[in-house]
């Protein structure tokens, strides 16, 4: 029977973990499934309104069209339209149709008629009336050749600022005169763009809109549409002032909205721009390529010959205003009511364990006591051998068990209906401990269960007689029963310890006359747990270093590749002018700025840790004595500099120029901290042995210590800083100064984590700070420096080079320096055309350049296949990160490398070296 009860508890035991299983599964599905509920809720509605508004610009667009069409059958059906007509006719267009800022009439007139037009006109009230002339773009027509037979000059002009500046025009003048021509011969309306001076150059996104208009409606051939062509209707047309009118009447939309004309494929013409939230509009390339490289919704617009798109971009304040924590709610709701069902399961299934016990026990004395009822007194001696079997086998359970286990003897009897403060006092004074096993004894302080049998209850541990009140007082308040009653206490020495404990009252007539306690500690547990969780928080925040990594090592990597373009079409620039030339210091100063951000790049290449630093062993000491000059240098004058340096230290495997710009970071911002006053940075070296606490609260620490560390300790006495932006300083681009990038910390951190090391950082506001760098210490021995003489072998450029590279623009750059110097080349864009131009050119190929991240085969896979065919291949390896491991080398030596950007020099020294030494 008690075997099968064991097999009942246990799938109980198990229950309350699968509630939380469930529990915490279902939240995470309710989580996940109303955030991607909610944002596609908002993906739509933000396309709705901007399928509506760009519906809406359409309508009036195709409005402005039916608008020109409209006043050219004031034309149609009259054959001669006057001045005040054609006045109050597109005086009512232009105040109903905002966009629209004038419209012109230009006759069909023989150029005979010329002086007579001009008398018309000054009769009519114009008073100064001239047929003039553009100015030519193009050169004057010989003298020889015949005036034209007939002119369009602008005869009626109705404008909204009353510009005149383009009555008297002849048409046949302008540079656009062609494509009037060709709007006649088609007979549809047209939108020519800015055309002076009809349009005003200061509105240079104003469009002139020209409609041929024919004596009787519009031929159906062109030769016909010639011949009859009566004259122009032009329109001068401002789209940005129609948005904003169209946009003024509506509420606000949470989006911000920029009209662009599409002039090629890839290429883009801003026109206006109109934010959610009323800013100042503009048009500037910034705004355009900040929405064109955010999450926008384009829609294409066709106006009379032109190709506009609408650029949609939700505004952050709309986004916001759209959502909503409900997902984040009900996730923590569930959460929570799985753990109180969790522990009221748990807390259900120990009672109900706890009385299963308490009956099978009662049961078996019952049992034996009837047995003895029947039994006959020659069976008496059985039943005693009995009942001391189960006394031992109840000893040893107790005695073998973890916990503390014993019991309190009340020899007088406390009756329940006493206050509790009363209770508490008589179980004190008068409780005597009955009963106890091993760990009861040594969680006293006593070595054996006997030396405290018999002793008083507030004798055992006076110390801790705060906590058994306390734990007396809620078992009284329960009913005298308290099942897991955690307490704290602390100890002489200053030590907090944790206790759990249950506590089981023995009733008789209305009185307490034992108490069964059980105890154990959870000192050791809950440090364990505390240490769990630390870890976990480091985890996490080395998983979001190394996610800002990978995103850092790509765009410097991306912008290496065009940094190599820039600096590259510079450096050959420089070699094909003349040496006193005066753009020579032009493509000087484009070179320095590329190494400007080539500089830039390789912070983030550092912060990312990518590729593999020149690693040797180094004295640690040695290399910041080494700094001290350049440190002297670079610290404010005000600043003192100490150096406490042990000489002893164990080496270290390290890359010496990345340790001194970490020393060098760090020096600068002590100094800086310290500001213009006088004050003290100390800069101390030393040996360490690491153990599980050494690293609690680095910014940065390995997941598995070496048994022993160098560290450099340096301390300043400057302003110091707050807990949030100590948490702060290693992210990137993040600072607190009025220059610089942010970069010099992020760098030092990606450093460090390529190093194995760890950092500490140590700040309070007022008392200065103190930063504390950790390298793993090597047992090799000290080793002589190296040595490499540099030869300078006459050498000829010649032979073709094979250059793979999938960015074009390092192709070409690559491409040229080679012809430059001497060579031949031949280019693929990917690794398998490199493969099959190799093969062609096998014989005539003396080097190959090939990147090393490239889509599709990568440069070592490449670079294998390459060596498949010919093991005594040249090859140098280009890469936007830093040196990395190189691929398996040819007889004892690796492929050279060629970092990315770089000039012709760079490029000519690694090329002559691996062809030479290769």
């Amino acid at each position: 029977m008690s075997a099968q009860n064991n097999q009942t508890r246990r799938p109980r035991l198990y229950i309350p973990w699968l509630v939380i299983l469930v529990g915490v599964l279902g939240s995470a599905a309710a989580f996940f499934t109303l955030q991607a509920n909610e944002q596609k809720r908002i993906d739509n509605e933000f396309r709705r309104r901007s399928e509506s508004i760009a519906n809406l610009m359409e309508g009036t667009l195709r409005n402005r069209q039916e608008t020109i069409l409209t006043l050219r059958q004031l034309f149609h059906y009259s054959e001669s339209v006057s001045r005040t007509e054609f006045n109050q006719a597109a005086s009512d267009l232009l105040t109903h149709h905002p966009g629209l800022e004038s419209l012109t009439w230009a006759p069909r007139t023989p150029s005979s008629r010329r002086g007579q037009l001009e008398a018309e006109a000054r009769a009519d009230g114009l008073t100064l009336f001239t047929v003039f002339a553009a100015e030519p773009t193009n050169p004057a027509p010989p003298a020889t050749a015949s005036a034209p037979s007939e002119i369009f000059p602008i005869l009626y002009v109705v404008s909204l600022d009353s510009s005149q500046q383009a009555l008297g025009l002849d048409l046949t003048t302008s540079s656009a005169w062609p494509e009037f021509q060709q709007t006649a011969k088609k007979g549809s309306l047209l939108a020519l763009g800015r055309v002076p001076p009809i349009t005003s150059e200061a509105t240079r996104d104003s469009y002139l809109i020209t409609l041929p208009v024919y004596l009787d409606g519009v031929p159906h051939t062109e030769t016909e549409r010639t011949r009859l062509l009566r004259g122009f209707l032009l329109g001068t047309f401002r789209p940005s002032t129609l948005l904003d009118h169209l946009l003024g009447q509506l509420p606000r939309t949470g989006v911000d909205i920029l009209l662009v004309e599409r002039i090629k494929e890839k290429e883009t013409y801003p026109l206006h721009f109109y934010p959610s939230n009323l800013r100042t509009p503009s048009t500037d390339g910034a705004t355009v390529q900040t929405i064109a490289s955010s999450q926008h919704h384009c829609i294409k617009l066709n106006f009379a010959g032109r190709n506009w798109e609408m650029w949609f971009r939700p505004a952050p304040e709309w986004l916001t205003s759209q959502k909503s924590p409900s997902h984040a709610i009900v996730a923590i709701l569930g959460l929570l009511i799985t753990g109180l069902l969790a522990i009221y399961l748990r807390s259900l299934f120990r009672q109900t364990l706890a009385v299963e016990s308490l009956v099978n026990r009662r049961t078996t004395e019952l049992t034996a006591a009837q047995r003895k009822l029947e039994d006959d007194i020659q069976r008496r001696i059985q039943t005693e051998q009995a009942l001391k079997a189960s006394e031992e086998r109840y000893r040893t359970l107790v005695n073998q068990s973890t916990d503390a286990i014993w019991r309190l003897e009340l020899p007088h009897p406390i009756p329940v209906s006493l206050p509790p403060d009363e209770q508490i006092s008589r179980i004190k004074l008068t409780g005597l401990i009955a009963e106890c096993n091993p760990p009861t004894a040594h969680l006293y302080g006593h070595k054996q269960a006997a030396d405290i049998h018999g002793q008083k209850f507030a004798s055992l541990s006076p110390h801790s007689w705060q906590r058994h009140e306390a734990a007396l007082r809620v078992f009284i308040r329960n009913g005298y029963t308290l099942t897991e009653h955690e307490a704290t206490e602390t100890t002489p020495g200053g030590v907090s310890r944790i206790f759990l404990l249950n506590l089981i009252g023995v009733l008789v007539d209305g009185q307490l006359a034992r108490i069964w306690v059980t105890q154990r500690e959870l000192t050791q547990q809950r440090q364990l747990e505390k240490e769990r969780h630390a870890f976990e928080r480091r985890l996490g925040e080395t998983q979001r270093l190394e996610s800002l990594g990978v995103l850092a090592g790509g765009i410097a990597h991306d912008f290496n590749n065009l940094l190599t373009g820039i600096m590259g079409h510079a450096s050959l620039g420089r070699c094909e002018i003349p040496f006193d030339s005066p753009l020579a210091t032009h493509f000087e100063e484009i070179e320095n700025a590329s190494r400007s951000a080539a500089s830039l790049c390789q912070q983030m290449l550092a912060y990312a840790g990518k590729g593999q630093f020149q690693i040797k062993p180094h004295s640690f000491s040695q290399i910041v004595s080494q700094t001290a000059h350049l440190l002297h240098v670079s610290a404010s004058k005000q600043v003192e500099l100490r150096f406490h340096l042990d000489d002893d230290l164990p080496l270290v495997m390290a890359d010496a120029n990345q340790l001194r710009q970490i020393v060098m970071n760090l020096v600068i911002n002590a100094s800086e901290a310290i500001g213009q006053r006088p004050g003290l940075v100390t800069l101390t070296t030393g040996l360490i042995q690491a153990d599980a606490s050494t690293f609690a609260g680095c910014a940065y620490a390995p997941e598995k210590p070496a048994p022993a560390y160098v560290f450099l300790e340096i301390r300043d006495n400057g302003c110091g800083m707050s807990a949030d932006i100590a948490n702060r300083i290693f992210e990137p681009f993040f600072t607190t100064k009025f220059a610089g990038r942010g970069l010099g910390l992020a760098a030092t951190i990606g450093i460090v984590r390529s190093h194995a090391g760890a950092l500490r950082v140590e700040s309070k506001p007022g008392e200065g700070s103190t930063f504390t760098l950790y390298l793993p210490a090597s047992d090799l021995p000290p080793k002589q420096a190296e040595h490499h003489e540099l030869t300078h072998t006459p050498w000829n450029a010649e032979g073709t080079l094979l250059i793979i590279d999938d960015e074009a623009a390092v192709r070409t750059v690559a491409e040229r320096m080679s012809q430059t110097l001497g060579f031949s080349a031949l280019c693929a864009a990917d690794g398998d055309q490199g493969i099959q131009l190799f093969e062609l050119y096998r014989s005539r190929i003396t080097l190959v350049l090939v990147d090393l991240a490239m889509p599709g085969l990568s440069g070592e896979e490449t670079l294998a296949r390459l060596r498949a065919i010919d093991p005594t291949l040249r090859a140098v390896i280009m890469s936007g990160y830093n040196q990395p491991e190189a691929p398996a080398p040819v007889d004892g030596k690796p492929p050279s490398f060629l970092a990315k950007p770089f000039s012709i020099a760079q490029f000519q020294a690694v090329v002559r070296h691996a062809i030479l030494h290769n």
